[in-house]
């Protein structure tokens, strides 16, 4: 492996995809490009990408009164292949899978930050 292959990944090509994100979900996602060099979009993928290597599906009920926020993201191909897999092995609807993927992450995050 090369020096930009450790520091870049290889390009691949990306569809835009409008989601139903939960807004608190949203509005802690966006407030980590202000902390970390990436855009929603490569922060939503890098959520993806790590819910869908470890298959961590923690489904908890979905809490009442949330307001949803749609918005466009670029997502690479893989994940969007990866995110069909698991729909078709766990019945859960692509949007749960985002915002699943999200939550979990924010949740590592957070305990990984508070270490």
């Amino acid at each position: 492996m090369g020096y930009f292959d450790y520091c870049f990944r290889r390009r691949e090509s990306k569809s835009r995809r409008n989601y139903e994100i939960d807004m608190d979900l949203h509005q802690r996602l966006k407030s980590l490009t202000q902390i970390y060099d990436a855009t929603l979009s490569e922060l939503l993928n890098a959520c993806i990408e790590h819910l869908t290597n470890l298959e961590n599906l923690v489904v908890n009920e979905k809490q009442k009164n949330l307001h949803p926020i749609i918005s466009t993201y670029l997502i690479r191909e893989s994940n969007l292949k990866k995110l069909e897999d698991l729909k078709a092995s766990y019945g859960i609807s692509i949007q749960r899978l985002v915002n699943l993927s999200i939550k979990n992450a924010l949740i590592e995050w957070e305990q990984e930050d508070n270490k």
